[in-house]
């Protein structure tokens, strides 16, 4: 039971911080009509519970990540390429418009 309401409370507060991040893609495409996002660490089942909101928005989502993780997404708005947070030499000045990490910790090593 205990477990069940931690459970209720990150999902909540995951979708609370959410909801800012969504205002931010949304004043993006105001201004740019798409919004380029890189999630460095990130998960496509992160991103999964959120995928509702983000229905129908001209979102391209490119996970980064320090492992291979070419797989086929089931949403054609997710790529992935291989990277590390501590050298993000491939990512051109501007080139998102959105850098986004809940996961980067494991990018930093000891």
């Amino acid at each position: 039971m205990a477990r069940d309401r931690l459970m209720s409370f990150g999902s909540k507060y995951r979708m609370k911080r959410f909801g800012m991040i969504k205002a931010m893609i949304n004043s993006i495409i105001a201004k740019k009509g798409t919004c380029m996002i890189i999630d460095i660490g990130g998960e496509y089942d992160y991103w999964k519970p959120f995928l509702p909101q983000l229905h129908d928005l001209p979102v391209t989502i490119e996970l980064c990540n320090i492992d291979d993780r070419s797989v086929a997404f089931e949403d054609p708005r997710f790529s992935s390429r291989y990277g590390n947070a501590c050298n993000l030499g491939f990512a051109k000045d501007m080139s998102y418009d959105l850098a986004h990490s809940n996961s980067v910790i494991e990018h930093v090593g000891r």
